[in-house]
């Protein structure tokens, strides 16, 4: 059965995931999914969102569509990767990668003797999408250390303290999943937060002291709407030990829903992402 893909104003591509290659994807280059449901209501097994020229293909109910903010926020991280640890190397983790748009993106834009990055997911069909789109922009999947853990409750394949640990974790309290994902097209797994949303942020700020150097930063995306937004936050303030940022894109034309991210810890990333066009506040 060939499965359905839909690539927002260029119409829909079909094909089974065999027949996708990178140059076809590239023709899309301006492409943006806006939607996962075409004019007829019919519901895409894979979408391919293509951004500033990079693709990345997301499965129905398996992985969640790939961020905008988390693809400009890696390009920052990118662009000032070499002044936050000098000649040495950047250590970064990804929990719960999902289809792979963090590392990937580093990855294509860091030289691989300046950054070892690690990325873990629960999901083995997370990781199987996530290297596939190492391979689709033209990454070799081996470059990025990939691992099936649940966070970081099990940390042995991670050889080095990290400078930085980034996570979207999953956002929604336990009973209103159902409306979150009314359509069922995205994984329970990365929406589920716990009875109010925060169980996953606080865990992985808990486990992340575990990896961290002594100045490494925590990185959360923050959730969209604003009740669930300032919830996480002022969840993450009360057993913050370190010092907390709200991280706020200035030209993004998502930053109207108040700041994307949340920093734990302060090292010379946060003067380096301010000069990148992010506003950050101390909290």
């Amino acid at each position: 059965m060939e499965k359905r893909i839909q690539i927002h104003y260029k119409g829909d591509v079909y094909g089974s995931l065999n027949d996708i290659r990178r140059h076809e994807i590239g023709n899309y280059s301006d492409a943006y999914v806006r939607s996962l449901f075409h004019v007829g209501g019919r519901q895409p097994d894979i979408v391919v969102r293509v951004m500033d020229g990079l693709s990345f293909v997301s499965y129905t109910q398996t992985t969640l569509l790939p961020a905008k903010k988390t693809f400009d926020l890696s390009v920052a991280i990118a662009c000032c990767a070499d002044r936050i640890v000098r000649d040495a190397t950047l250590n970064i983790l990804e929990i719960g990668t999902g289809t792979g748009v963090f590392p990937v993106v580093l990855r294509v834009l860091v030289p691989e003797q300046s950054l070892m990055i690690t990325a873990t997911d629960i999901s083995g069909d997370a990781l199987t999408v996530a290297e596939l789109n190492a391979s689709l922009n033209n990454v070799d999947p081996t470059s990025i250390n990939f691992l099936k853990r649940d966070g970081l409750k099990d940390i042995f394949g991670i050889a080095h303290r990290q400078d930085i640990v980034f996570s979207n974790p999953p956002f929604s309290t336990s009973n209103r999943v159902g409306i979150v994902n009314a359509g069922g097209i995205h994984p329970t797994v990365a929406l589920d937060g716990g009875q109010d949303g925060t169980h996953y942020y606080q865990r992985f700020l808990i486990e992340a002291r575990r990896v961290l150097k002594p100045d490494g930063v925590t990185i959360f995306q923050l959730p969209l709407q604003k009740d669930d937004l300032w919830r996480t936050v002022y969840a993450i303030q009360r057993i913050a030990h370190e010092r907390v940022f709200l991280m706020e894109d200035c030209i993004a034309r998502y930053r109207k829903n108040g700041p994307q991210f949340i920093v734990i810890g302060n090292n010379f990333l946060i003067s380096e992402l301010s000069n990148q066009g992010y506003k950050i506040s101390e909290i």
